[in-house]
């Protein structure tokens, strides 16, 4: 298969995009958790109950960077890769970046 200048090292800058994403997903959800924790213990247990927010941490992430202005991740940008809607190559709007982000 033949690579051209769209399509060279994509596979290669998406899997690098994913690890960084990953990464600041990794810090994002342990801050959050950090503020659940001490929520729910200044609150005597109440607030230990906004914990099953965290598992949508990483859609929330990736829908609400790819519907923004960059239509990419921050693992994304620094490596150059966007996503587009194939019809017009335009932004996907939040509808699409949901249901992008739903079908990895």
């Amino acid at each position: 298969m033949m690579e051209t200048g769209l399509t060279e090292g994509v596979l290669w800058r998406r899997f690098w995009a994913w690890v960084i994403d990953l990464a600041f997903i990794a810090v994002l959800a342990t801050a959050l958790w950090l503020a659940m924790f001490m929520l729910g213990v200044l609150t005597l247990g109440l607030g230990f109950g906004l914990m099953v927010l965290l598992p949508a941490v990483p859609l929330v992430y990736h829908t609400l960077f790819l519907a923004g202005p960059g239509c990419a991740t921050p693992g994304q940008s620094l490596l150059g890769l966007v996503v587009r809607r194939d019809a017009d190559m335009g932004p996907p709007d939040l509808v699409q970046a949901i249901v992008f982000t739903g079908g990895l």
